[in-house]
């Protein structure tokens, strides 16, 4: 075997280990069922909060739950930590029913034509479901590629473009694997959010070279 057989080898190892390990099923275990259980265990006495210090109190314990029973959440928090965690992660990424971020979210939680603090937090689990995913992705990929093996890097790259060739029109297919060595999740996202490619990646999208 050449040292660019082994190497190719090598890359198509990696490719299989990733997507092994960005698994949709494997990460919704890895990652939501903790995080739904710890969830189901929170009890929330509030609503509709009467004032906003009550609406912190109330997404702090929450968050605080979530991080201290949840096997997803690595990090345990204090108090405080946890209130600043709350509100950053409801002003940066909460999608209300109206409108987006941490107000919207007070208005949620005071919306008579809803469940309240029950959906505020509903959206917040999710949130940091979508948080812990977006970790867990990137540490894969730090993980399984090494930034000083160019070659192995670039014949990744070269796989993933073969994959991608599956989707797009020949005239659009870029052609140079070098070109995105630092774009390699990004390369799987474009992969793996097709559900067929996703369902050929659980049967063997990636077949093992030896």
């Amino acid at each position: 075997m050449t040292d660019s057989d082994s190497r190719c080898s090598r890359a198509a190892r990696i490719v299989e280990q990733i997507a092994a390990l960005l698994d949709e099923t494997r990460v919704a275990q890895l990652i939501d069922g903790p995080i739904d259980a710890a969830v189901g265990t929170f009890s929330c006495r509030v609503e509709r909060p009467d004032s906003h210090r009550q609406f912190h109190d109330v997404v702090s314990e929450f968050v605080l739950h979530v991080h201290k029973n949840s096997t997803a959440c690595l990090q345990e928090l204090t108090k405080p930590q946890a209130r600043d965690e709350a509100v950053a992660l409801l002003e940066q990424a909460y999608e209300g029913t109206h409108a987006d971020g941490y107000h919207a979210a007070l208005l949620d939680a005071n919306d008579t034509s809803q469940a309240g603090m029950h959906v505020v937090l509903s959206r917040l689990a999710d949130i940091i479901k979508a948080r812990r995913r977006h970790s867990h992705r990137r540490g894969v990929f730090a993980r399984c590629i090494d930034p000083n093996d160019w070659h192995t890097t670039c014949d990744i790259a070269a796989i993933l473009l073969g994959r991608c060739r599956v989707l797009l029109p020949a005239e659009h297919c870029p052609q140079s694997p070098e070109q995105f060595v630092d774009h390699i999740p990004e390369l799987f996202n474009a992969v793996l959010s097709v559900d067929q490619l996703e369902q050929q990646a659980r049967s063997g999208l990636f077949p093992h070279h030896s």
